[in-house]
């Protein structure tokens, strides 16, 4: 509980993860305060930016459940399952856009509330 699995800001690395077990927070620094987010569990993934994209990290992820279970994937081999898998390259595209959907309301809530 408390392990922070990457920072905002942070060099990417080209890895993504799946959390087996537990929950963690996703973590935005709004106005030198930070926000929740997000929250991550069983059966989800982040990350998933660093496969397709050197830009830093857009949010930290912490752990909020006393214990976490964690995959990660590298960008070579997410490259050889996407061209044998197009079901999952496809099922990530989805994820990425509905979260980037996501991201731009929560900004409007931001932005209106005049944080």
């Amino acid at each position: 509980q408390g392990e922070v699995i990457f920072k905002e800001n942070e060099d990417a690395g080209g890895k993504m993860y799946f959390v087996f077990e537990g929950e963690l927070d996703v973590v935005r620094r709004v106005n030198n305060e930070d926000e929740v987010i997000g929250r991550v569990g069983p059966n989800d993934f982040f990350g998933e930016m660093a496969l397709i994209s050197s830009h830093p990290r857009a949010a930290s992820i912490i752990v909020r459940s006393p214990t976490a279970r964690l995959g990660v994937l590298d960008h070579e081999t997410f490259m050889k399952i996407a061209r044998n898998n197009p079901p999952f390259l496809y099922e990530i595209l989805r994820m990425v856009i509905a979260r980037l959907v996501l991201t731009e309301h929560i900004i409007d809530l931001l932005v209106t509330d005049g944080r």
